[in-house]
């Protein structure tokens, strides 16, 4: 029945327009359907990317239910049921029933509380469980409408982590103590010749124990310690770049000064390392400390020199011995035989007494080539006078070489011995000079030197003090090394010292810091035993007191390469009325024996063609040892008796020897007759 006041068209029209809104609404029907499958799979995925997760997920409703868990989640908190049983369940409940896995379980539930209450963002929470595992926890608060979150929790197993992490700090610490423990300097740097890291020996060097050096260069490290180092930082900076651009490992020497005063020398090696595309990645600097090597290096190079030298001088000390024996005899002939005036005496008196003060002079030259080492050459020393004459000689040292720099000293004395000390007094000057000359160089801007001379129970005393810079327990403990100074590096240095210690110890004295305290001054100590404490078991011909009175004339044969000594030998002889005879080498010598008998055979060691020791030995064999034989040194040597015993010498005499000398020697050979 058609609609009252409607047409048919108008019907169909409306007709249609009810058709196409149906067919409209069943389109987005089908389309919602599909849309709500889409989303379905959509949360199918998210879920089983949750359930597939290494970490542990829950996921909170805004009140506290568990809307989404997983498998990973369950065993780390050791839960029996699978997640999709706990879904919406109470956190709550579920965490009291877990809070006992954890160390401190009441902080884990008070520490979550106050989590939720702030609603922010926790990352990286460490919790540790009893069983030893440790989890770590972030905390992500999620936003779904105004003033409503859910809560997402994620939980990680770092157990392992927490394991690798310890086992290589333990390794760091490890590595750390052995590279404090070791004297080398040892540094690491960056590619761009920044500090990482250092040992302690390193830090020590130069001075920067208390400063942060981490990150900063050579150059940034020499504004924070003290400025002796710039330089030594800046050549460390060169040597780098050397390093980096030879690409290999290299060596060096850097010399490097301290805040102590001292100047150190290390053996550095360089080694760069790379990037895979060739940019520089870091550089390791070792370090040796090789400045006693050093020392001793060149205290070879100078032991070798000094032998060398004193071969030399000894060679020419036996020369210059020759030279004063005829000087020394024809003087002492000449006052004994000659009717002189007290003044034409005294000025042969002065000849006589200088050319003894030569032959000392010699002597030390023959020290010097570690001959002359003779104890019996010791004699009564008054040590005041000793010490005065060092101070005197000593002077430009102390005033005149002082004064052009514009420094002052002042020597006090106080000379309070009385006994005799037994000594050498040209070495005994040596080592008094030595300890003056350390007084002034302990105080390099002038002072008092104070020496004292004394008779103590154990000896004569000399004592020598200074009120300068003092000596540390080191400096004092090697103070008479060989080589040992804290004047710096310099060939040659710290033999004066040691020198003197020798010197001492041949006197059977004791030299040794009395005292010394930081600057406040150092007192050395000289101890040397009184003349008539010393028993000396070597004999020599010169304490040979007996008398040449009433014996009769001996026949004696002497035997030197040097016509001159030859001739004064038989003038000598004679002029003590003996029978005298000469060789001018020892194979003239084995002749004369052939045909004639003699008393004494004298003769010089150093001849040519048969030396003394030589024809000391054939006479003895000719004579089965029952010979009478003294030999002559220009050498300066000491003589042991063993040497004596094998080639049957009885006597020996250094040259130049006087004519009292000869008259003992005499007299006491024919004592055995």
């Amino acid at each position: 029945m058609q609609e009252e006041g409607k047409t048919n068209s108008e019907l169909i029209y409306e007709i249609n327009v009810l058709k196409s809104i149906i067919e409209e609404k069943d389109k987005k029907i089908i389309s919602l359907e599909a849309n709500l499958a889409g989303n379905k799979s959509v949360s199918n995925r998210i879920s089983a990317l949750i359930e597939n997760l290494p970490d542990g997920i829950l996921v909170e409703t805004p009140d506290r239910k568990i809307l989404q868990t997983n498998t990973k989640f369950c065993e780390f908190f050791n839960i029996q049921a699978p997640p999709i049983a706990l879904k919406g369940s109470d956190c709550k409940l579920a965490l009291e029933q877990s809070k006992n896995l954890f160390i401190n379980p009441n902080q884990f539930i008070e520490r979550i509380e106050e989590i939720l209450n702030k609603r922010e963002i926790v990352q990286n929470e460490i919790l540790y469980l009893v069983d030893g595992r440790i989890l770590e926890r972030t905390y992500i608060p999620v936003k779904i409408a105004e003033n409503l979150y859910e809560n997402l929790w994620i939980y990680q197993d770092i157990t392992l982590r927490k394991k690798d992490e310890e086992s290589l700090r333990e390794s760091e610490q490890r590595l750390r103590t052995l590279i404090n423990a070791t004297p080398d300097i040892i540094c690491f740097k960056d590619g761009n010749g920044r500090w990482l890291i250092a040992n302690d020996s390193d830090l020590e060097l130069f001075a920067l124990k208390n400063v942060n050096y981490f990150g900063k260069t050579d150059a940034d490290l020499a504004e924070f310690t003290s400025p002796i180092y710039k330089e030594s930082f800046l050549k460390c900076m060169q040597s780098d770049e050397i390093a980096w651009e030879k690409k290999i490992l290299s060596k060096g020497e850097e010399i490097i000064p301290t805040v102590y005063g001292e100047t150190k020398i290390y053996d550095v090696i360089k080694i760069p390392v790379f990037e895979e595309d060739g940019s520089r990645k870091g550089l390791v600097v070792l370090g040796r400390d090789i400045t006693d090597r050093k020392k001793a290096e060149s205290a070879i190079i100078e032991i070798q020199r000094l032998g060398a030298i004193g071969e030399m001088a000894s060679s020419v000390a036996h020369d210059f011995n020759n030279s004063l024996q005829s000087i020394l005899s024809n003087t002492e002939l000449l006052l004994k035989k000659g009717n002189f005036s007290e003044n034409d005496r005294e000025y042969i008196e002065t000849i006589r007494q200088i050319t003894i003060d030569a032959s000392n002079r010699i002597k030390l030259m023959q020290k010097f080539g570690g001959k002359a080492k003779n104890r019996s050459e010791f004699e009564p020393i008054d040590l005041s006078s000793i010490v005065s004459d060092v101070i005197l000689q000593s002077r430009p040292l102390w005033k005149d070489n002082a004064e052009k720099d514009g420094i002052s000293f002042e020597i006090k004395t106080s000379y309070n011995s009385k006994k005799f000390v037994r000594g050498n007094s040209s070495e005994l000057r040596t080592v008094f000079y030595n300890l003056i000359k350390n007084a002034i160089e302990a105080m390099p801007s002038g002072g008092t030197i104070e020496i004292k001379t004394s008779d103590c129970s154990n000896g004569g005393c000399v004592t020598f003090r200074d009120f300068g810079l003092g000596m540390d327990d080191e400096t004092k403990r090697r103070i008479f090394q060989p080589f040992f100074s804290t004047k710096g590096y310099e060939p040659g240095r710290g033999l004066g010292l040691s020198g003197s210690y020798g010197i001492i110890k041949e006197h059977d004295g004791q030299i040794y810091v009395k005292e010394t305290k930081i600057n406040k001054g150092t007192t050395f100590e000289v101890i040397l035993p009184y003349y008539s404490q010393i028993i000396d078991k070597k004999q020599d011909v010169e304490e040979t007191t007996q008398s040449s009175k009433n014996l009769k004339q001996a026949k004696i044969l002497w035997v030197d390469d040097d016509e001159t000594i030859r001739d004064i030998a038989l003038e000598i002889i004679e002029t003590l009325g003996h029978i005298g005879k000469v060789a001018e080498d020892g194979f003239k010598a084995l002749e004369k024996i052939e045909n004639e008998e003699f008393d004494l055979i004298i003769t010089d060691i150093g001849m040519p063609r048969m030396t003394g020791w030589t024809l000391a030995e054939k006479i003895q064999k000719k004579y089965n040892g029952k010979q009478q034989i003294a030999v002559l040194s220009g050498w300066g040597m000491e003589i042991s008796n063993e040497e004596k015993q094998k080639y049957g010498v009885n006597y020996v005499i250094n040259k130049p020897m006087n004519i009292n000398q000869i008259e003992k020697l005499i007299a006491k050979v024919l004592e055995t007759k």
